[in-house]
């Protein structure tokens, strides 16, 4: 049984611009079957590639473009070391998942697809396939999912939408392909990931990879608490109010989270969100419905 699970779109920001555009003599491809292969992205701001089976860009210790930035520059000012997509889904109570990892890699192109380089969606897509079926040497016999991954990777050179690179993601399943025992005619429990292995710069050349001492803005439920990037429960600081302004006085909220629901743009649900208590600078309380989110950025930096 064929079943098309989900359609995925996002999008990888970039946090910088400068306008660099690739030949236009190299635009337009159609490759040919089933290599493994990876294709450059070098129509936006910032250069990457994305392959067939599973990794999706990256510096990789190669020189490789790695959300490069700024693109086809005569230093790699790389910002990615390399990426990995994976696939899970639980079978008889027991998950599987299908991924790539540095040089362990389980996915492999999808035989009977070509890809595709040109114009479609955007000024020129990327459209590729890879899959985990028990054909599919890669992987382990009685571990293959029956899946098939299909990407339309969609980039442009003008502004805005030179400052990001888009994603489409289709994933199907047919029983007929898993070699699982037991398997159903639907997946169980499907969950995807996306691993980006992060560098700070690769415009130094020095120790562009250090970036294991990160800071973490949000709650941590006191893991590494004994690691000084990591913030204590602590009320110092407000953030409350439409500006958004940072005032070092307590307001009865962790500094750990925001308020979502004190801007008149932030719409919540009242049957949902929660009435919040503030401390205002004058020492009186006013009332927010809306929710605490932890904040959830972290930094790197060398």
């Amino acid at each position: 049984m064929n079943k098309k699970l989900y359609l995925l779109m996002f999008i990888v920001p970039y946090l910088f611009a400068f306008n660099k555009l690739a030949d236009k003599n190299s635009r337009i491809q159609i490759l040919k079957k089933s290599e493994r292969a990876i294709y450059n992205q070098t129509i936006p701001e910032a250069w990457n590639w994305m392959s067939n089976y599973g990794f999706m860009g990256g510096e990789a210790s190669g020189g490789l473009w790695g959300l490069s930035w700024p693109g086809g520059a005569a230093v790699n000012n790389y910002y990615l070391w390399l990426s990995y997509f994976l696939v899970g889904a639980k079978v008889n109570g027991q998950y599987y998942v299908t991924q790539a990892d540095y040089t362990d890699n389980e996915w492999n192109p999808v035989v009977s697809f070509k890809d595709y380089i040109g114009p479609g969606k955007s000024v020129v897509d990327i459209v590729l396939g890879f899959n985990d079926t028990k054909s599919n040497p890669q992987n382990s016999a009685g571990r293959h999912l029956g899946i098939k991954v299909f990407w339309r990777v969609l980039t442009w050179p003008n502004e805005p939408y030179n400052d990001f690179i888009a994603y489409e993601l289709y994933i199907t399943f047919n029983k007929d392909s898993s070699d699982i025992p037991g398997i159903g005619d639907q997946l169980d429990s499907v969950f995807i990931g996306m691993w980006y292995d992060c560098d700070v710069s690769g415009a130094d050349a020095s120790e562009p990879h250090i970036d294991d001492l990160v800071h973490f803005s949000g709650w941590t439920n006191n893991e590494w608490s004994d690691n000084f990037q990591f913030p204590p429960h602590e009320d110092k600081i407000t953030y409350y109010g439409v500006d958004d302004s940072f005032i070092t006085y307590p307001d009865g909220i962790d500094d750990n989270y925001f308020i979502w629901g004190d801007d008149p743009l932030e719409h919540v649900d009242p049957t949902t969100a929660s009435k919040i208590p503030v401390k205002k600078p004058d020492g009186s309380t006013d009332t927010v419905l809306g929710y605490l989110i932890p904040y959830g950025m972290s930094y790197i930096y060398d």
